[in-house]
């Protein structure tokens, strides 16, 4: 079966005396996320807690482990199949008047982490619902919030595009990509923008496909959601060089793009780039907070990543200039890099 996202937790950061606990993937607002195989968008409740996600055609797996807890929502009042294989996890499905809810959750003595498979079934009805097992049905009436996962980019222009994208729209096709986000399609930036890309592509000593380099011209030329149509064509060229630099593949995760351009971390990395520039980082990083990384320290958590992830936050010429300053003040000279711009960034708008 066709995956059309897989959102996979990897470490943040090998470092000594770093311990990576499970249940490190939170959604921070509620997220719409549309399978193609019925058409229907489903919402995952805000503060749902996971060790990872993959959105199919036709149903969403979880990797789930002690303490974990899931909420989704069918505005359309589909019933839910939950595969369930051992008695540390519980699944209970409540069908209300206008929307069906499943929650998913694990026993704090959950021995392991278990793989959970959520797929529709169809209508739900009011005598289903209850809990464990593969019960019944959906509650609750959840408000689709603000997207946070794009789906992976449809590979046909017969592929069905809502009018208004339930979730950021996706690069592959420029046609449908321009209708998905309601602006025309513009062939002559397409084609200058072609050899930039290429070019960008060559200079990270990255392999890319024709369909890797038109996705990635697509998103420089027209962006994917209301945020990156407002960076402008130039700076999201400057996110997607930030994207291949520090996560070193050409197989976009056009979801993480989305969320380094909305302050946020990116979710699938690449740890073995990222040990490599764990020095580098880590120098700059001690500069700016004086010591080596709390992760559980929200505040320091976004700065190591930010400056990692080269992460953009909603501009704000104030912050910045804050951020040049304070730059300016830690290291007694002007901000050139990448890096350097990212702790600008990180000194503006997160310490």
């Amino acid at each position: 079966m066709k995956k059309i996202i897989i959102l996979t937790l990897v470490s943040l950061l090998v470092l000594p005396g770093l311990v990576l606990a499970a249940n490190d993937v939170t959604v921070p607002q509620a997220t719409n996320i549309l399978l193609l195989g019925d058409g229907y968008t489903y919402v995952l409740s805000a503060d749902s807690t996971f060790d990872s996600i993959t959105v199919n055609e036709s149903n969403i797996s979880f990797i789930v482990s002690a303490l974990s807890s899931v909420t989704l929502t069918s505005s359309n009042k589909q019933d839910f199949n939950v595969s369930l294989s051992n008695g540390y996890v519980t699944a209970t499905k409540t069908c209300g008047d206008s929307s069906s809810t499943l929650v998913i959750t694990v026993s704090s003595d959950a021995p392991d982490s278990y793989s959970i498979t959520a797929t529709p079934t169809g209508l739900c009805t009011a005598a289903g619902g209850g809990g464990g097992g593969s019960a019944g049905g959906g509650g609750g009436g959840a408000v689709p919030a603000t997207p946070a996962i794009p789906a992976t980019p449809a590979t046909s222009e017969n592929t069905a595009v809502p009018a208004t994208p339930a979730i950021p729209a996706t690069p592959a096709d420029a046609a449908i990509l321009a209708r998905a986000l309601g602006i025309a399609r513009n062939m002559v930036k397409e084609s200058a923008n072609q050899s930039k890309i290429s070019a960008d592509v060559k200079e990270f000593k990255l392999t890319a496909t024709a369909a890797q380099q038109t996705a990635m011209n697509n998103f420089m030329t027209y962006g994917i959601s209301a945020n990156t149509i407002n960076l402008g064509e130039g700076e999201r060229r400057a996110v997607l060089r930030d994207y291949l630099d520090t996560v070193k593949r050409s197989e976009v995760d056009w979801a993480d793009v989305e969320r380094i351009t909305t302050g946020q971390k990116p979710i699938n990395r690449n740890l073995k780039n990222e040990q490599a520039q764990v020095s580098t980082v880590l120098a700059a990083f001690k500069k700016v907070i004086g010591h080596e990384p709390n992760f559980k320290n929200s505040k320091e958590d976004l700065t190591w990543n930010t400056m990692m992830y080269r992460i953009r936050f909603t501009r704000d010429l104030t912050k910045e200039k804050q951020g040049i300053t304070a730059f300016q003040a830690k290291f007694n000279r002007l901000p050139k890099s990448p890096l350097d711009w990212s702790t600008v960034r990180a000194l503006g708008y997160v310490k």
